[in-house]
């Protein structure tokens, strides 16, 4: 019993005015009645709301039983004298209440006690512990109720009623049921919750996939932490096992960071790292130049604006810090009206600024596998080219898995055998040697400057023999028939020298002449079989003839010395029904009468504004443009494929804005949705002038045989790639830098690549394809 106090004495003369607890005269707790001798209890609305309740099913927890089950009752009178016998027991209450007059207020302020004092909580400790003796722990209570509720006899039960409730229900139903609303009785599965949780990954693994991603963009503040997080680990696991460590994650973390000169500051990031990675599986953000400490020009709601549409309309990858600082400094400052006196931003608030955008610093890499792979344009012809590709696939050979032996398609007479033809061009340099070597002490060998001389190889492929040429049986063969049937050469392959004093420059005519000597020798060697012949997109390959329909290549009025085009018929779908299928000369004819308007450009070009009032397209014109002729190219059409992209972006940025676009913005637009823009957009939308196709599809279609173009940035697509990969690596080994060596060794290892890796880049191409 602690000694009497002063505040001791005070509390006993509040207790004997009979003001307790705060002034309140409220026990807050059933101990107090022991204590307070002016305690009298009275009953809540609560309780005697409790106590009206009446329902045939009630469930209460009996006290009698040492609280060990639950009990049903249906009257709660006799359930309610059980619990006062029970605390009648354990107190009396009419000791303990003394009179039964009212609580008398004091007439003065009394001294504040709030009861917290050490002889009164030792009083009211006591008082608990003399009222909870042979009472039951109520853990013991909830430990039993779980191990029944598990139980199986308990579980059997629970899914016999509710199979029984359901049947029931269904009965129901089925014989019509009545409008009544019935109670709908939900039962639980209690071992739901009992199933095993899912393996977590291990922190470790996570952090080793997160290094191979930093390693890809190469972030040596990333890789820095990963491999500090991922050291931790490994010193924890190993600390953990030794007992003379007494607290080894932070010791782990204090040794890594001391390895790498830290300090107490980044073993206590290391611990946090470690639990955020192990949380959220990545790094947390990087906050570096996204906090709002300074008042900047940023928080401006309309230059926030100004600069995310001006760097939506720039390119991935063009956009500098110096580009952003003058084009808020000279547009938006000065566009939006804003008085700044004379302030602008710097280089290195615009640098900020780019990194609170998104923005990064990376280094640049080769894009030659990815930019462009999600362009509109690109996924529709992707998706188009495959769908046509692979149509023919029952048409071709197949091959085996273990050894690549071909297996004939089954053909109904009608059909053909189809062999795909895959072409490429690649350059090999004299002076391209090995990239990586062995060194000693850090002496590095040294090489010449530049690649060297060149040596440009265009050449065939087909799964069946590897490059497309004849074998020796088939040469002698050839030599064998008469000179008019003799083919003059055996190999589709093309090797020259280039330069201005050497074999000159690989040019579309060289080009054409190659692929007219391939279709002959693929016809000598696969007789009756259609070629499948595939180039990629290169611009030499879509090189028209010279008397293409090109709309570009016309004046607007007659006259001129534009290039000779061929005649042409009047599309089908022409809206004036008496000129279709006419025929159109792109000339006037030189027999004209003297009173023909056009008199005076007799055996000349018409040019564009002639050739659409042949067709009777040219007052529809009138009509969409207010009355007036448009002009023969506008703006948009004129401009570059990067400009018109760069101009329809920005138009569709301001539209999605809200923001009336204005100029030539207004322009690229429209002339984006329309093809009454000018006269040679209306002309290029014509069929004739669609249908036109580039000279080396030509040539393929009139010898009866098929012409693919694989889609844009898809060279993975051609099983070729892998044949050059293949060569220059064995180029790289045997080179000595001169170009007599290389001279030498390009024919000779291109000759000698076996015929197994042309196969397995046919499978591994055709793999692309399918997952494509």
């Amino acid at each position: 019993m602690p000694p009497p106090h002063k505040r001791a004495k005070q509390a006993k003369l509040q207790q004997s005015s009979g003001d307790t607890g705060f002034n309140s005269g409220i026990i807050e707790t059933i101990s107090e009645a022991s204590i307070d001798p002016s305690y009298v209890y009275e009953a809540s609305d609560s309780d005697v709301a409790d106590l009206n309740e009446s329902d045939d099913n009630d469930w209460a927890f009996s006290f009698i039983d040492d609280m060990d089950e639950a009990c049903e009752i249906s009257d709660i009178e006799k359930e309610a004298s059980k619990f006062t016998k029970f605390w009648n027991e354990k107190f009396d209450f009419k000791k303990v209440a003394g009179s039964s007059k009212a609580l008398k207020l004091p007439t003065r302020a009394m001294p504040t006690y709030s009861r917290m004092g050490r002889t009164s909580q030792y009083k009211r400790q006591k008082a608990t512990i003399k009222a909870s003796k042979g009472c039951t722990s109520i853990k013991k209570f909830f430990s039993k109720q779980q191990a029944r509720s598990t139980s199986p006899e308990v579980v059997e039960r629970l899914v016999d009623l509710l199979v029984t409730q359901k049947t029931t229900f269904e009965n129901f139903v089925k014989d019509g049921g009545d409008n009544r609303t019935y109670p709908t009785a939900v039962w639980l599965d209690p071992t739901a919750d009992d199933e095993a949780e899912p393996v977590e990954t291990p922190v470790s693994v996570i952090v080793e996939k997160l290094i191979s991603e930093a390693k890809k963009f190469k972030s040596f503040g990333s890789l820095m932490h990963l491999h500090a997080v991922k050291s931790f680990i490994q010193l924890r696991d190993g600390y953990k096992n030794n007992l003379k460590v007494l607290n080894p994650v932070t010791q782990a973390s204090i040794t890594v960071a001391k390895s790498i000169g830290k300090g107490l500051y980044f073993a206590r990031k290391i611990r946090k790292l470690f639990t955020y990675i192990q949380h959220f599986k990545t790094l947390p953000p990087i906050n570096s130049g996204k906090h709002h400490a300074h008042p900047t020009l940023l928080n401006n709601e309309r230059i926030l604006q100004a600069v995310r549409r001006y760097l939506s309309i720039v390119a991935n990858g063009e956009i500098t810090p110096l580009q952003l600082m003058k084009h808020v400094n000279e547009e938006i400052i000065s566009g939006l009206g804003l008085d700044l006196g004379k302030q602008n931003i710097s280089e290195s608030t615009a640098r900020c600024w780019l990194i609170k955008l998104g923005y990064a610093l990376k280094e640049a890499r080769k894009g030659m596998y990815f930019d462009g792979h999600e362009r509109q344009d690109v996924v529709e012809y992707c998706e188009n080219f495959l769908k046509d590709f692979l149509s023919y696939e029952r048409l071709r050979y197949s091959y085996t898995d273990e050894d690549l032996e071909p297996v004939p398609p089954v053909l109904i007479p009608e059909e053909q055998l189809h062999i795909p033809i895959f072409h490429d061009k690649s350059i090999f340099c004299s002076n391209d040697l090995q990239h990586r070597v062995w060194i000693r002490d850090g002496h590095m060998p040294l090489r010449k400057k530049g690649q060297g001389r060149a040596i440009h190889v265009s050449d065939f492929i087909v799964e069946q023999t590897g490059r497309l040429v004849m074998s020796e049986a088939e040469i002698h063969t050839n030599e064998a028939l008469p000179p008019s049937q003799r083919l003059p050469w055996s190999d589709a392959r093309e090797i020259i020298y280039p330069g201005k004093n050497n074999d000159g420059w690989w040019t579309n005519e060289r080009f054409i002449a190659q692929v007219q000597k391939a279709i002959r020798i693929f016809e000598r060697m696969f007789p009756n079989a259609v070629g499948e012949f595939v180039f990629d997109q290169s611009s030499a390959h879509g090189a028209f003839a010279k008397d293409a329909l090109i709309a570009k290549e016309l004046n607007v009025n007659p006259g001129g010395k534009p290039r000779d085009m061929r005649d042409t018929i009047i599309p089908m779908d022409n809206p004036d029904p008496a000129k279709q299928g006419l025929v159109q000369s792109m000339k006037f004819p030189k027999d004209l009468p003297p009173n023909h308007p056009y008199y005076a450009f007799k055996g000349q070009h018409k040019g564009m504004q002639v050739i659409l009032e042949e067709r009777g397209l040219l007052d529809i014109l009138r009509a969409t443009n207010s009355g007036k002729i448009p002009p023969g190219e506008c703006k948009f059409c004129k401009s570059s494929r990067e400009t018109q992209e760069r101009l329809l972006q920005e138009a569709q940025v301001a539209a999605a804005g809200g923001e009336e676009p204005e100029g030539i913005l207004e322009d690229a637009l429209h002339a984006s949705t329309s093809t009454t823009c000018c006269l040679r957009k209306a002309l290029e939308c014509q069929q004739d002038f669609r249908d036109e196709k580039p000279l080396l599809q030509q040539i393929i279609e009139n010898a009866s045989h098929k012409c693919y173009f694989l889609p844009k940035f898809h060279c993975k697509l051609n099983p070729i790639e892998m044949y050059w990969g293949w060569t220059k690596i064995r180029v790289r080994v045997a080179s000595d830098g001169t170009f007599l060596k290389a001279k030498e060794l390009v024919p000779e290892i291109l000759n000698s690549c076996p015929k197994t890796p042309s196969g397995l880049s046919f499978e591994n191409a055709g793999a692309l394809q399918e997952g494509a």
